[in-house]
This record gives structure tokens, C-alpha cells and sequence, in this order.
């Protein structure tokens, strides 16, 4: 005997991620378990998207941490992308964002998986990504990570800083602010080949500061301590 047909609350959980759907049916199949799909071959579960989603999020949490932090080598951006899209993670965020109630489950499935559920939160969070890269390419599925782990970058950055390094401090703040992450660049480099001058600035909202050091690292950090001033002065 056929089970009757469940609707997602495509409105409901577009609500809860911040963001709209063009393609309404995509975000369904995104919370759809693959334990409500079998045997309805007219409903697809979210298995596909959850692969497709784990990439996305893979590219957009290196992009955002690579451009967060321009002094960071390999490791230290492996580990940060790791804390920040592991399984934990984001059922963590799942939870947080009260999600897994749109889902479609077959009968009797919710209650268990709901008790022992990490890895199917985790699976929703990639397969939403997964729908909103397919709904509006990268320019969607950017703003949703922008979205939905802007503070976690931001508290990454500032854990893994000594508090006396103003980039630290200066992410800490922004945190505090809730101002986003700043961002680096280096507009300017002389030498002569013995001895080098970088210049740094540094942007945050609307504000911007720079400054000069023998190395990318110290520059980076001067500019900082000129925008933590700045900031400390408003």
C-alpha cells in the first residue's frame, strides 16, 4: 500500500536559509531523504545533490579563506577548510538554522534518523548548495556561504591568531562588529633585490587602511594595526 505523498515547505525553508529559489523544485529534492524516494518514481532523493554540494562548498570555503587571509600557507588553509565543511560542522549548522524539519522521510525514518542524524543533517546542508549552484551558479551559492558562514570564518581567523597579532585582534573586532572579514591585498612592491618595501591595505565595510614592511607578513600586520586604530576612533 502506497504511502501518501509529502509536500516540503519550499517557502518555510527558503525563509530559514535567507534565500529564494527560481527553481522551487530543486530546494525539494534537497530535502527530500532517500528513504521517501524509494519506490516513487516520480521524486528524486538528494543523493545527487549532496555530491555536487560537498564540491561546492569544498571551493567556496577555500575561496573565502584563501582571500581572508593572505599570510596563511597550504596547511593552515587545509586545516581551516576542514574545521570549517566537516561533517560536525554542518550538522552543527544544520541544527542551528532548524532545517531537517522541512525533510521528507519515509514513515517511521524521521524518529531515527533525527536521534542519530549527523551525517543526514551534513548530507542536507551539501545538497542545498548543491540545488542553489544549479538554481544560480556560483553567484547564489557564494551569497549563501557568505550567508550562512561568514562568522564561522571570521571566528576561525581570530582563534588561530596570537592576541598579539593585530590581524587577530583586528578580525576579532570585526567579529564583535559583526562587520565581516577583512580582506587583504598588496597594491605596491620595491626593491632592489637585496632589500623589498611592500605596501598593504586593508578593507572592512566601508573602511580601508595601509601601510609599508620589509615582508608581505609585516605589512599585512601594519596595515591592520592603522585600521584597528581607525576603528577603535569612531
Amino acid at each position: 500500500m502506497s504511502q501518501p505523498a509529502q509536500k516540503v515547505d519550499v517557502a518555510a525553508a527558503s525563509a530559514a536559509l535567507g534565500c529564494s529559489f527560481a527553481n522551487p523544485s530543486l530546494l525539494e529534492t534537497a530535502f527530500t531523504h532517500q528513504s521517501y524516494a524509494h519506490g516513487r518514481p516520480g521524486d528524486e532523493d538528494n543523493q545527487r545533490l549532496e555530491f555536487l554540494g560537498d564540491a561546492v562548498l569544498g571551493l567556496l570555503a577555500a575561496d573565502a579563506l584563501y582571500r581572508a587571509d593572505p599570510a596563511a600557507d597550504e596547511g593552515v588553509l587545509t586545516a581551516r577548510r576542514s574545521a570549517l565543511v566537516s561533517g560536525a560542522a554542518l550538522a552543527r549548522l544544520a541544527a542551528r538554522l532548524d532545517i531537517a524539519r522541512f525533510m521528507r522521510f519515509s514513515p517511521g525514518v524521521r524518529d531515527t534518523v533525527e536521534r542519530s542524524g549527523e551525517r543526514t543533517s551534513a548530507a542536507l546542508v551539501e545538497a542545498v548548495f548543491g540545488a542553489a549552484w544549479l538554481d544560480g551558479g556560483c553567484a547564489a551559492a557564494t551569497a549563501l556561504f557568505d550567508r550562512l558562514f561568514a562568522t564561522e570564518v571570521a571566528r576561525l581567523l581570530a582563534d588561530d591568531a596570537p592576541a598579539s597579532d593585530p590581524r587577530g585582534r583586528l578580525q576579532s573586532l570585526a567579529h564583535q562588529r559583526g562587520l565581516g572579514t577583512p580582506l587583504y591585498e598588496i597594491t605596491d612592491s620595491t626593491g632592489d633585490g637585496r632589500s623589498f618595501t611592500f605596501t598593504a591595505r586593508v578593507t572592512l565595510g566601508d573602511a580601508s587602511a595601509s601601510a609599508s614592511g620589509p615582508n608581505k607578513r609585516k605589512a599585512y600586520a601594519a596595515a591592520a594595526e592603522n585600521l584597528l586604530a581607525a576603528l577603535r576612533a569612531r
